[in-house]
């Protein structure tokens, strides 16, 4: 693992998304997790592991998803008090404030395809394309076709 990508990374995201800075954390996990946000505590938790073998590509990716993740829940913090000053609309504040709520209390199984899910995906792909990177391929055509369509919104 490059020690200097994955903090220059989560710099870039955060100035991006005009988020502080999170505290990351690595650690043993399951081989199918390689990263996730612990909500509200702002924590990016890595995959010791993952981390020794991803490429510099994956690690992007996947911490732009993450940071993705972490703008997600402060518009969902901002949104009950400041729903005119959210960046979505609030038919997605209200189902991204609905599905954290559920993913949190573990009521979603890891596959479950969730508008905020799509929406992080579609976030570091964008942010990869930027970098003339190939976007994430998606065994699923679902999943495939709503984060091509995010991707639009996103872009405007």
């Amino acid at each position: 693992m490059d020690r200097e990508l994955i903090p220059a990374l989560i710099i870039a995201a955060a100035n991006d998304l005009d988020l502080s800075l999170p505290e990351i954390n690595v650690s043993k996990m399951p081989d199918e997790i390689r990263a996730y946000t612990q909500f509200p505590h702002k924590v990016l938790n890595f995959n010791q592991k993952w981390l020794k073998e991803a490429n510099h590509i994956e690690m992007a990716g996947v911490v732009f998803h993450e940071m993705r993740h972490l703008w997600q829940f402060k518009q969902i913090l901002l949104g009950d008090e400041n729903k005119e000053g959210l960046e979505i609309s609030e038919e997605e504040y209200e189902l991204w404030k609905e599905e954290l709520k559920k993913k949190e209390d573990g009521e979603f199984s890891l596959d479950a395809i969730l508008a905020i899910e799509v929406d992080a995906y579609a976030y570091a792909n964008l942010q990869l394309e930027k970098l003339l990177v190939p976007l994430e391929e998606f065994n699923n055509e679902e999943l495939k076709k709503l984060v091509s369509l995010r991707m639009e919104t996103i872009r405007k």
